[in-house]
């Protein structure tokens, strides 16, 4: 389960604006947030390869992963000064505070914990169907599920039906 006390929408108003502020984001920026080791398995590189796509976005990655080649392709994509990678964060619902959506296309991931606590913080989510959270989400009411999480374009679209419809609000309220 999830510490609802811990991982609550509540905590964008204690640490959303000053989590923004060290990572150096504006009040105003769209911030994904992407929560994992094993960046590989769990989709990194397929974000980074949307993102040329998806509208005015920031990634926010959280987790203790070689960030190497994925800063080299962000760089080579043209999308590096809008990745921020923390390396291994303690305090996690701080990032969450400081995101508007999650994204985890993750190829296999027998439950994805995270993905519960960023729902648990008010996130709308965007998941692969071969995580076993996925079976938790109603695809389009509380999530948006992907269904080739190796497909940049697929994860790109849902992003930006997910952000320019208005319907991140209301999902993360679901």
């Amino acid at each position: 389960g999830v510490n609802i006390s811990e991982f609550t929408p509540e905590n964008r108003f204690r640490y959303g604006a000053e989590t923004r502020a060290k990572l150096g984001l504006k009040p105003d920026d769209t911030v994904a947030v992407f929560s994992g080791w094993e960046f590989r398995r769990k989709g990194l590189m397929q974000i980074i390869k949307a993102m040329p796509h998806i509208r005015d976005m920031k990634l926010l990655v959280l987790g203790g992963d070689n960030p190497q080649p994925y800063v080299e392709e962000a760089r080579k994509l043209g999308v590096g000064g809008r990745v921020f990678f923390t390396g291994h964060v303690v305090d996690i619902p701080r990032y969450y505070a400081a995101a508007d959506l999650m994204i985890f296309p993750t190829v296999y991931e027998p439950f994805g914990l995270v993905v519960t606590e960023a729902m648990a913080s008010g996130l709308p989510v965007l998941v692969s169907r071969c995580a076993g959270a996925a079976e938790l989400i109603t695809d389009g009411r509380d999530g948006v599920l992907i269904d080739d999480p190796t497909d940049p374009e697929e994860i790109s679209e849902k992003t930006n039906w997910l952000l320019g419809g208005g319907f991140a609000e209301k999902m993360g309220a679901e």
